[in-house]
């Protein structure tokens, strides 16, 4: 029994020994991908257009809020007879309802164009990565690789092992550029030191803020129930 495990744990070192495996960076051939630049540009343009249809809605119940509160003021007067009081607080009461209703609908609206954000995202990713895959295949049967691994899961390997620029190369894309050796510092001169340092470069823009829930109406209520 013990001759046997032996042989087996030679044998499957062996085979380990002989594979040829190669290491592919995933990310970096994803950003360096033709494909990339326009799913992003579609992505950016997506989510602006749902800003603005999220704004759009905002502004619509802010208006409607608005009036309402209005109509709530005027229901205050306290020289109103008391049957004109009771018609417009059943008016505020309907119109309360309905707004409240409308902003339900504007959050599952907008809380839907997310999702359909999140799923055109995942599409765009899913096609170029199944693209890249082929690629990865041809190239590994091509110069008898039997094993490729992402560079994420590896904790070492030599540089000899990565094929993603190779990768990158048949996908059309471009390399990346080679980070450029830093120079040593200069010491700067008396004068110079006396010059004002030139200010910093601009922070990249944020993203857009998330949908964000629309607030709800206060409900109406008259001076009298106030008073309780």
């Amino acid at each position: 029994m013990k001759a046997l495990l032996m042989t087996l744990c030679v044998a499957c070192t062996a085979m380990l020994s002989a594979a040829k495996i190669a290491v592919i960076d995933m990310e970096v051939i994803l950003e360096a991908h033709p494909n990339t630049p326009n799913d992003k540009k579609l992505l950016e343009t997506t989510l602006e257009d749902y800003s603005a249809e999220r704004d759009a809605l905002r502004a619509q119940l802010e208006e409607k809020q608005a009036a309402l509160e209005k109509m709530m003021q005027s229901a205050q007067n306290p020289m109103l007879a008391p049957a004109k009081v009771a018609e417009l607080k059943a008016k505020c009461e309907k119109a309360y309802q309905e707004l409240d209703a409308q902003r339900m609908k504007a959050e599952d609206q907008m809380q839907a164009r997310s999702r359909e954000l999140s799923e055109l995202e995942r599409r765009l990713i899913k096609r170029t990565s199944e693209e890249v895959l082929e690629h990865v295949k041809a190239y590994a049967k091509e110069k008898g690789i039997d094993a490729v691994l992402y560079k994420n899961m590896v904790p070492y390997m030599v540089d000899e092992l990565n094929i993603t620029d190779e990768i990158i190369t048949l996908c059309g894309g471009k390399k990346p550029a080679a980070p450029a050796a830093k120079k040593p510092a200069a010491k700067p001169s008396a004068k110079a030191a006396e010059k004002p340092a030139p200010a910093a470069a601009p922070a990249p823009a944020a993203a857009p803020a998330p949908v964000a829930p629309l607030k709800a109406p206060a409900k109406f209520e008259t001076a009298g129930e106030q008073a309780q």
